[in-house]
């Protein structure tokens, strides 16, 4: 502590000491000035803006954050004149470009697709898909007058069979396609079909149309205003499909590229009324109760050891290590 001392008074009376020689001389008579940064001249010019190129700022206190409890935080806050801790809420994002749910569901009658020219069924359908075909012209006619858009029964199903086939394409490659999948499948849609495709090689494609695509279901209705509103037209697709998804390590894990299935699939394709540049983008698909259940995804792994081969293992694992350790 002493040397600590001594040296630092060495240090004083050196300074002081060149304060009071500013300037030495050289040989031939030459002068030559020393400069200190304590001695220079000081300028108060640009005081102001120097002190301004300090920001203060008002750090929060960590130590209200660290109450164990809620009734601490809750003194320490109104000794302080602050307002009670919120309390955490369960709040979800709002999308205002997009509906998160289907407003009015469109029910499919049962064994649709399956019931044959002569079946009562069929007969039945038909008679039904009549009385609702009035409507539908009715709603489509409103969609014309009200909001003003290029609708019609006959030629709309072409334009969505369009945005359906592009849209599952562009499965195959998300992360190039992401973009490009936003203006083809709304903000409910687009989390729903790329769900664990990341890790997954998803192949898909249409062989052929069974029946021409048809709409069924027209309805709109608002969201959190009345000035808000947006469309939903389900289509009804009969189709032939090629699917198959393959797991990051290339084994097959649903379907096949080889075998061509018949889908009957019903599409809720939504648009944004209200929205001068709103486009028709996938939404939802119907899956009815009376669908028979896909089949399970097939998951492979390791076969299991018998008991008696997995404690041999162990067993000599533990030898060969203690041989180690003896050596």
């Amino acid at each position: 502590m002493m040397a600590r001392v001594v040296s630092s008074s060495l240090k004083f009376k050196v300074n002081s000491i060149s304060r009071c020689l500013p300037a030495t001389q050289l040989a031939g008579g030459q002068i030559e000035i020393q400069r200190w940064s304590n001695t220079k001249a000081w300028n108060p010019k640009w005081r102001k803006e120097r002190a301004l190129k300090i920001m203060k700022m008002e750090l929060p206190d960590v130590d209200l954050y660290r109450m164990k409890t809620l009734e601490q935080a809750r003194s320490v806050r109104k000794k302080l004149g602050l307002p009670p801790p919120r309390v955490a809420l369960n709040e979800s994002p709002i999308v205002i470009s997009s509906s998160m749910h289907v407003f009015d569901a469109y029910v499919p009658p049962e064994g649709d697709g399956k019931a044959s020219i002569i079946s009562k069924e069929f007969i039945k359908q038909k008679a039904i898909g009549a009385r609702k075909g009035i409507k539908l012209m009715g709603k489509a006619r409103d969609l014309r007058k009200k909001y003003g858009l290029d609708f019609s029964v006959n030629s709309f199903p072409e334009e969505a069979q369009e945005i359906y086939t592009e849209g599952h394409k562009l499965l195959e490659n998300v992360k190039d396609n992401r973009y490009r999948l936003h203006e083809l499948f709304t903000e409910l849609a687009y989390q729903q079909a790329t769900y664990g495709l990341q890790l997954k090689s998803f192949r898909w494609s249409l062989v052929q149309s069974i029946e021409p695509p048809k709409v069924v279901h027209v309805c709109t209705d608002q969201m959190m205003h009345k000035d808000n509103m947006f469309a939903q037209v389900t289509v009804r697709f009969h189709t032939k499909q090629i699917l198959a998804i393959y797991d990051r390590f290339g084994r097959l894990m649903q379907g096949s590229e080889k075998l061509v299935k018949d889908c009957l699939e019903y599409v809720i394709f939504e648009r944004h009324l209200s929205n001068k540049y709103g486009m028709w983008r996938i939404h939802a698909k119907i899956i009815p109760p009376w669908l028979p259940h896909g089949r399970t995804v097939l998951r492979t792994m390791r076969k299991p050891q018998p008991v008696e081969e997995a404690v041999a293992e162990e067993t000599a694992v533990e030898e060969t290590a203690a041989k180690e350790t003896a050596v």
